[in-house]
């Protein structure tokens, strides 16, 4: 429903998963507590304002086009964008004061709407883009106003190793 958290002051973490249609605007309403959402759902207009617990949103790789408002969640300090982001719509995280590390997976800079990073001390945050992109960031309106833009590692790979230890001492690796 559309207060279906209201008042939850235990809650601390939310995901929001992709098959998610509608959330009501207080649905999180009075949740203090809220310290990390992880949002995969590519639906409008849905409210995460002013949550002052809020530290740290990641975006999901499905999400093509950011509604979700997140302005003026004043302790916001980090910010994870998913590969497959396009757009992010007007406002989303206007008023986020502390934002100083933000993350954009995507190979090419997402469309920024008016006033996305409004009141956002730009000029002091640091923005991790991949590797072959961080030209494109440092060209594209908004994206180039952080203060350090830095390519970042690609995601590790991992490698199995089977390592062996003979009653002689003697070691195989597989």
């Amino acid at each position: 429903g559309s207060c279906a958290f209201y008042g939850c002051k235990g809650l601390t973490s939310v995901t929001i998963g992709n098959s998610v249609t509608s959330i009501g605007s207080q649905a999180f309403y009075g949740c203090n507590k809220i310290a990390e959402i992880e949002y995969h759902a590519n639906y409008q207009y849905t409210g995460f304002s002013g949550l002052s617990s809020l530290e740290e949103v990641i975006i999901g790789d499905s999400v093509t086009t950011l509604y979700a408002s997140f302005s003026n969640c004043k302790n916001l300090a980090k910010l994870t964008l998913g590969k497959s982001l396009q757009y992010i719509r007007q406002d989303v995280f206007s008023g986020c004061s502390s934002l100083n590390e933000v993350h954009s997976r995507a190979e090419i800079p997402p469309y920024l709407y008016p006033n996305v990073f409004k009141d956002v001390p730009l000029a002091s945050a640091t923005l991790y883009v991949p590797m072959s992109a961080k030209g494109a960031y440092a060209e594209a309106t908004t994206w180039k106003d952080f203060g350090t833009i830095v390519s970042d590692t690609p995601d590790p790979v991992m490698h199995k190793i089977h390592i062996e230890v003979s009653d002689y001492g003697k070691v195989s690796y597989l």
